[in-house]
């Protein structure tokens, strides 16, 4: 269980590393991206989906709101980039990436959510 004060993360610019298409490292801490699955990063659509991931939330801070912990000990949380309304499925991250057809949706996880968001990879 996670306690109140994880459940909101805020992650200043510069104060976060991607680490690759679905996770990102704050303090020490790996955040896992909530509903998504990216290829791994020594795959080249790994490396592709990592590169992605750094190229949308370069320079900008984050909002993460942490759901869970998986099987590794890592947050699982939906991180929104920090532009006003942030939490807007405009600046979920992780929809960010399925719509850059860099990561797809795990609906086993989501639900569904991302799809019935509308956030679909354009082609």
């Amino acid at each position: 269980d996670l306690t109140m004060i994880e459940k909101l993360i805020v992650l200043a610019a510069l104060t976060f590393t991607v680490v690759d298409g679905d996770t990102i490292k704050h303090n020490g801490e790996r955040i896992r991206l909530w509903g998504i699955n990216a290829e791994e990063r020594y795959t080249p659509a790994g490396k592709e989906a990592t590169r992605a991931l750094k190229d949308i939330t370069e320079g900008n801070s984050l909002v993460c709101v942490a759901r869970d912990r998986d099987r590794y000990g890592r947050i699982v949380a939906m991180c929104y980039l920090d532009h006003g309304q942030w939490a807007s499925v405009e600046n979920d991250i992780a929809c960010l990436m399925v719509r850059a057809a860099r990561a797809k949706e795990a609906p086993k996880y989501s639900g569904g959510y991302y799809k019935r968001s509308g956030c679909v990879a354009y082609k």
